[in-house]
């Protein structure tokens, strides 16, 4: 005897389940590593301490970030994949800037970062999903920053209306920095989907390939190029692309 499918109604309200079961536990999962955080940022930057010490404090450092990018990334395509943006919200540039600058002292203490803006225009855009790509583009920013090898790193950060090859107009935001680049073959690893079936302990996601993900469900792209064009030594320029 075939087993009865489940009626559209319990389909909807498991799914509903589902959504706020994952919402409870990347609130969870958060509030349980931010502790460990503050601490291991305490001790990696406790010069008073043994050396061991606070390099195995900043690799828990780096590992705990990994992990709060993980979840914040995942939740961010599953809200985007579950009810997509169709809709265009304002989007200042030049708010997340300011953002960027308040929070990037203490998210990297050891960095000097220069971050500066050009955008047209010079004021909030209409833009779809404009809250996610605000989340892109300071990822985009964080990653820049503490992946430089040196304490100064520049970023570029340039917002501009273009028309895609289709003939469509799209936004087109740009992340440029100075720090010490991404190999082509690393790129494309970076940037390569995840496929459920070979599973997290494989191959952990990348947050570009995330971000690219998220921007696939609102018809943008993302694409990474060197930022001098053929030395990938010289720096990463991140291209975002959504409909205006």
């Amino acid at each position: 005897m075939e087993e009865p499918e489940p009626s559209s109604a319990c389909g909807d309200e498991l799914s509903r389940m589902a959504d706020a079961y994952f919402d409870i536990l990347a609130h969870d999962v958060t509030n349980l590593i931010s502790p460990i955080m503050v601490h291991a940022e305490f001790i990696a930057l406790a010069k008073d301490l043994p050396g061991d010490a606070r390099a195995s404090a900043a690799k828990i450092v780096r590992q705990i970030r990994h992990t709060a990018n993980f979840i914040l990334s995942f939740r961010m395509l599953h809200e985007v994949a579950s009810t997509p943006r169709v809709d265009s919200t304002p989007f200042d540039i030049r708010g997340i800037s300011e953002m960027i600058h308040e929070s990037a002292p203490s998210e990297h203490p050891s960095k000097r970062a220069s971050i500066s803006v050009e955008a047209s225009p010079d004021g909030p855009v209409m833009l779809t999903g404009a809250e996610y790509v605000g989340r892109i583009v300071m990822g985009l920013v964080d990653n820049a920053i503490r992946n430089a090898s040196r304490p100064d790193v520049n970023v570029w950060i340039g917002l501009q209306s273009v028309e895609r090859r289709d003939g469509r107009k799209v936004w087109r935001c740009e992340v440029v920095d100075d720090g010490p680049g991404i190999p082509d073959e690393t790129k494309n690893r970076l940037m390569l989907p995840f496929e459920a079936s070979t599973g997290l302990t494989r191959r952990s996601p990348s947050s570009l390939m995330f971000y690219s993900a998220i921007l696939g469900c609102m018809d943008g792209a993302l694409r990474i190029e060197d930022r001098v064009a053929g030395d990938a030594s010289k720096g990463t320029r991140a291209i975002v692309e959504v409909p205006s």
